[in-house]
C-alpha cells in the first residue's frame, strides 16, 4: 500500500463517523430540539449522564445519588434541563460514583452543548477503534467503514449511548495484547469497570489462564477506579453495591423490552415467560459458556497467531451470553469479534467455513432491529441462537492446530505460550 493509500485509508475511517456525527445531530430527533413536551428526553440516555453529574456536584444532596426520588427529579428538572418530556419516566442510576465523577464536567454546560459534546466524544471512540483495528490488521477500509452502520452502533450514537467506549476499550485491550504487552492490555481493560458484569467474564478467563500480568493491570485501574469512588463517599458506595444486587433482576424493571435483550437471561425470560424456569436455563446455560470457554482455551496454541484473535472473539462473545442484563446497543461490543474473524477469513480465501461465523454476526449487526422485531411477535430472540452458534464455532476453530497454520504470526506474551 502507498503512503498516499495509507493516508487515504487513515482519512477515510476519520471523516466517515464524522459525517455520520454531522447527521445525528442535524435530524436524529435525540439531538433535535422542540417546544413540545417530548416522549424520550433531548440527548437520549445521556440525560443519565447529565443529571447524575449535576447531582453528584451538589454539595446538599449528593449523597444521594442513588435515591430514584431525587433522581427522578434531577431528570425532570426544566429549569436545568430547558426542555419537558414523559414525567412518567426515567433513568435509575446505575453505574459506579467514579463514573458520575467522572462525567459531572459536562453538567456543568448548557444541556444540549453537552449532550452534543458527549455524542463527538463517543464518535472519536469509534475513530479511535476503527484507527486501531487498521493499524494492526490488513483488512480492507471499506469493512471496518461498514461497522459504522451497522445497528448497534447507530443506535448507540442516536440514543446517547456509550457503546463505542466499549468497542475501543475491548479492541484496544487485544492490540495491547497482541502487541506482547499485556499489563498494558490488563490495565486498558479494567476501564470496562464502569459496567462491572460485562468485564468480570473476560477477567475470570485470564485468571484461569494464569495471565498474572493481565490481572496484574487489572487490578491496578480497578484499584484506582475504587479509590476515586471512596473518595465520593462511603455511604455513596454502599448505595451503589445495593444497586449492584438488583443486577439480575433488571430485566423485570418497567419499561425494560426482553425482546431488545440479547444475553441468555433476556432470551429464557422472553421465551418461556416463568421466571423461576428461566432462571435455571440461564445457569445451566450460563455455566456450559463459562466452562466451556475456560476448557478450550487452556489448549496448547490457542493464544497464538490467528488463534489470539479467534479467543479473544470466543471470550467476548461468552461475555454477551452470560450478561445479567445486555441491551441491543450493547451489541456495539461484536464489531470487533466480526472484524477479527473477517481478517482471518479473507486472508485464507480457500477455507471457505472460515465465513459462516463472520456471516451470522452479521446477521445480527445489521439485522437487529429485524431479530427484535421478531422477537416481539414471536417470543423468540434469534439474535442469542446465532450468537452461541458462533460461540461453539470460534471455540471449536481454537483447537490445537499449531502456529505454522497461520497465515501471520504475531507476537504474543511468551507467558501464554
Amino acid at each position: 500500500n502507498t503512503p498516499r493509500g495509507r493516508f487515504t485509508d487513515y482519512a477515510a475511517l476519520i471523516v466517515v463517523p464524522l459525517v455520520l456525527f454531522g447527521v445525528i445531530v442535524g435530524f436524529a430527533p435525540n439531538f433535535v430540539p422542540t417546544d413540545e413536551v417530548r416522549q424520550h428526553p433531548l440527548g437520549g440516555d445521556f440525560l443519565q449522564e447529565y443529571a447524575g453529574g449535576a447531582l453528584y456536584r451538589d454539595q446538599q444532596q449528593n449523597n444521594q445519588l442513588y435515591n430514584i426520588d431525587v433522581c427522578r427529579e434531577f431528570q425532570h428538572n426544566e429549569m436545568l434541563l430547558r426542555f419537558k418530556w414523559d414525567e412518567s419516566n426515567f433513568f435509575p442510576m446505575v453505574y459506579p460514583p467514579f463514573y458520575y465523577a467522572a462525567v459531572s464536567p459536562l453538567s456543568r454546560l448548557e444541556y444540549l452543548t453537552a449532550a452534543r459534546i458527549w455524542l463527538f466524544l463517543m464518535t472519536v471512540f469509534l475513530i479511535g477503534g476503527l484507527l486501531i483495528l487498521k493499524f494492526s490488521l490488513r483488512i480492507p477500509t471499506g469493512w471496518l467503514l461498514l461497522a459504522c452502520v451497522t445497528a448497534p452502533i447507530l443506535l448507540s450514537l442516536t440514543t446517547g449511548q456509550k457503546s463505542s467506549l466499549l468497542f475501543l476499550i475491548l479492541t484496544a485491550t487485544w492490540a495491547s495484547y497482541r502487541a506482547d504487552k499485556p499489563f498494558m492490555a490488563g490495565a486498558i481493560f479494567g476501564l470496562i469497570a464502569f459496567k462491572p458484569h460485562l468485564g468480570i467474564p473476560i477477567g475470570l478467563f485470564m485468571l484461569a489462564r494464569k495471565q498474572w500480568s493481565f490481572v496484574l493491570g487489572c487490578y491496578f485501574t480497578v484499584g484506582c477506579l475504587i479509590v476515586g469512588s471512596f473518595m465520593t463517599g462511603f455511604d455513596i458506595c454502599t448505595d451503589y453495591i445495593d444497586v449492584t444486587m438488583g443486577f439480575s433482576n433488571y430485566v423485570h424493571n418497567s419499561g425494560y423490552h426482553l425482546e431488545q435483550g440479547f444475553s441468555l437471561w433476556s432470551a429464557w425470560q422472553l421465551a418461556v415467560g416463568d421466571d423461576m424456569v428461566a432462571r435455571i436455563l440461564t445457569i445451566l446455560c450460563s455455566i456450559m459458556v463459562f466452562g466451556g470457554t475456560a476448557w478450550f482455551l487452556r489448549q496448547p496454541g490457542c493464544w497464538q497467531g490467528d488463534n489470539l484473535s479467534r479467543s479473544f472473539s470466543a471470550m467476548t462473545l461468552a461475555t454477551l451470553l452470560v450478561a445479567p442484563h445486555l441491551y441491543a446497543y450493547d451489541l456495539s461490543m461484536l464489531v470487533l469479534p466480526a472484524i477479527l474473524l473477517a481478517d482471518i477469513a479473507i486472508r485464507n480465501p480457500g477455507n471457505r467455513m472460515d465465513l459462516a461465523p463472520v456471516i451470522a454476526l452479521a446477521i445480527v449487526l445489521f439485522g437487529m432491529n429485524l431479530l427484535i422485531a421478531f422477537g416481539s411477535v414471536t417470543g423468540l430472540n434469534l439474535g442469542v441462537p446465532l450468537l452461541v452458534a458462533v460461540w461453539v464455532w470460534t471455540l471449536k476453530s481454537v483447537l490445537p492446530q499449531g502456529p505454522a497454520s497461520d497465515s501471520v504470526a504475531v507476537a504474543v506474551p511468551a507467558q501464554a505460550s
